[in-house]
């Protein structure tokens, strides 16, 4: 946790956010025997190999941060004299020196306001990362919940048609009912139960998608729960619009790319001015020859020196600062491409969204109800032998199908409310 307020101070990005983060890979007890859609949804937080590596990239920009304010390492230097130099006090030998180079004022500082930019883009992205996996979660599992949903409809109308096909048997040994009932109840049982085979084959790709995305091979079947929530959205589409521009990781991300490649050109235009280098050197004399020797005999003479770069190719810098300039303009386009995307995606959602809404309460307020009551109607009527087989299958289909419709609409409307919320960057409360 400390770790995660140090790096909060450095790159100026909500604490809450970063424990969030951080908090991903704690001990937490392992996942119940039924599992929520919130339990898979932790569990791919912890778990996903995208989000561990996205997570991993940002720490190591963070690190990278006092890296780039940090100076340069000073130089060693030796050099030996092939001819020894005589002085008054002795012969030279060889030189010892070391010197520091320093930045001109502000270069330092700059390249770190870079670097930190640099930090807060991967940190978005990671947040990007996260809204994505836990979107893909969602979807994968409203798909799973919509086949389970098909296989059990399609088995209740298996059972319905076999009970049927043993009135129909009933009725062609009395002679009241044709030989075709019985071909055509057979016929419909048929492709039943290989629509049945198909939907129970589809499992095991959406399986080993949701093993992608929880990093977790020995996960070996999906729970889904009797239903799913209709939860409905209160706010209004300008809302979620505003909240969008506001809290967007991708829009954030490339907010932050203009900070850095703004630092950046402030960084190119001091590469006009010179650094510093400040140092000493120290020579090593022998004794002098002479006779008597002087007082000062062998004695190392100290030298303190200072350098400066000289930044002479001005056209080489020249091109630095414009090269700086353009990526700058480029930031700012991709940020306001970033943004017009994000709202048209936004509006694409919401039309997906209000669809599947109205579309939900068509089939369970009106639809339904009214398949219901004509497929009652209509296994009457072939009792009493007032319509033949094919009224009845079709009523039955029309249930079926209306109910499988139900479904779809319900499950198109949660992933649209999914997609919504990783737009927006934030859960969206009913």
């Amino acid at each position: 946790m400390n770790r995660l307020i140090k790096q909060q101070n450095i790159t100026g990005i909500s604490l809450t956010v970063l424990v969030t983060v951080g908090c991903l890979w704690a001990g937490d007890p392992p996942m119940p025997t039924e599992p929520t859609l919130d339990d898979y949804v932790l569990a791919a937080q912890k778990q996903n190999a995208g989000i561990r590596s996205a997570y991993h990239q940002w720490e190591a920009a963070v690190e990278q941060i006092a890296v780039a304010k940090g100076w340069p390492n000073p130089s060693l230097s030796f050099g030996y004299f092939l001819e020894n130099v005589e002085t008054a006090v002795g012969p030279q030998e060889y030189k010892v020196g070391l010197t520091q180079m320093i930045p001109w004022f502000g270069k330092l500082g700059t390249q770190g306001k870079v670097q930190t930019a640099q930090s807060e883009i991967l940190f978005h992205r990671l947040q990007q990362k996260r809204l994505a996996v836990e979107s893909q979660t969602k979807l994968v599992y409203y798909d799973y919940y919509f086949l389970e949903k098909a296989i059990e409809i399609t088995r209740q109308n298996i059972d319905l048609v076999q009970n049927w096909e043993w009135v129909v048997q009933s009725k062609y040994k009395t002679a009241i009912s044709s030989h075709l009932d019985v071909i055509k109840t057979q016929i419909e049982l048929i492709n039943l139960k290989d629509d049945l085979k198909s939907l129970e084959g589809k499992k095991r790709p959406l399986l080993q998608k949701f093993q992608e995305i929880l990093n977790d091979t020995t996960l070996s079947t999906v729970f889904i729960g009797d239903s799913l929530e209709f939860l409905t959205i209160s706010l209004e589409k300008t809302q979620l619009l505003k909240m969008a521009l506001g809290n967007n990781p991708g829009l954030l991300a490339a907010g932050s790319l203009v900070t850095k490649q703004t630092h950046a050109l402030k960084r190119a235009r001091l590469e006009y001015f010179p650094d510093f280098g400040l140092g000493v050197d120290r020579i090593g004399t022998g004794e002098s020859e002479n006779s008597p020797p002087p007082t000062d005999s062998g004695k190392d003479p100290m030298v303190f020196k200072v350098s400066l770069s000289l930044p002479i190719w001005l056209g080489k810098n020249a091109k630095t600062v414009r090269s700086a300039k353009y990526k700058k303009i480029a930031a700012q386009e991709f940020k306001q491409s970033v943004e017009n995307t994000l709202l048209t995606n936004i509006e694409n959602v919401w039309y997906d969204l209000t669809e599947a809404e109205r579309k939900f309460n068509l089939y369970k307020d009106i639809l339904i109800p009214k398949s219901l009551e004509s497929l009652g109607a209509s296994e009457k009527a072939y009792i009493s032998d007032e319509v033949d087989f094919l009224t009845l299958v079709d009523a039955q289909r029309r249930y079926l199908h209306f109910s499988l419709k139900y479904e779809k609409s319900l499950v198109d409307f949660l992933k649209s409310r999914s997609k919504l919320e990783t737009l927006i960057g934030n859960p969206i409360g009913s």
